[in-house]
């Protein structure tokens, strides 16, 4: 199974710099990492990106300071991935919990988990996704196909409307408590 990260970032440098060290320890590491810069040219997230190139990190500047959302779609349509895992580096992730991703997708019929401590029962009104630290990845081709990427016009990172529609539309979404995965908030 080919994963790849998308990290759509502004101003988290550090936090950025420790996702990318804590991956470089992984035994089993995605396919490919790509890192969106939602802001000014920053030579700093350039440089970041060439310090870890062995991860496989492509840097794509999106300058024009459109948003999260806009910066996350920008990654998503640039994976090569069979799964996008959407992670933002303040959250972070765990070895365990990629371990984790990995088995719950390889078993599971799910196109689209969302790994969060706030998970709650899905329904097309009220998503699972009520936290700003949870983790998207979703099956690319499968999911793109149907869905246009996140709504880049609300303000936050509240998805109700993307996943209402994704559910509508009969995609399988799953919801995984982050304490079930070896993890504290």
């Amino acid at each position: 199974m080919k994963v790849s990260f998308a990290v759509p970032v502004r101003q988290d440098y550090t936090a950025t710099r420790n996702l990318f060290e804590d991956i470089a320890s992984w035994e089993e590491k995605p396919r490919e990492i790509i890192l969106v810069y939602d802001s000014k040219d920053s030579p700093k997230f350039k440089q970041l990106a060439k310090e870890f190139s062995g991860l496989n990190v492509r840097y794509i500047d999106h300058s024009h300071e459109r948003g999260y959302y806009a910066a996350a779609n920008t990654a998503v349509t640039a994976a090569s991935g069979d799964l996008v895992v959407l992670v933002k580096p303040q959250r972070g992730m765990r070895e365990i919990e990629y371990q984790d991703i990995l088995e719950a997708l390889a078993t599971k019929t799910t196109d689209i988990l969302l790994i969060s401590s706030d998970v709650e029962t899905l329904t097309p009104v009220r998503s699972a996704y009520k936290c700003d630290h949870g983790l998207i990845i979703f099956r690319k081709k499968k999911v793109l196909k149907e869905l246009e990427g996140f709504p880049e016009d609300q303000a936050g990172f509240e998805l109700d409307r993307w996943l209402g529609e994704a559910i509508q539309k009969g995609f399988a979404v799953a919801g995984i408590p982050a304490r079930k995965l070896n993890c504290t908030e």
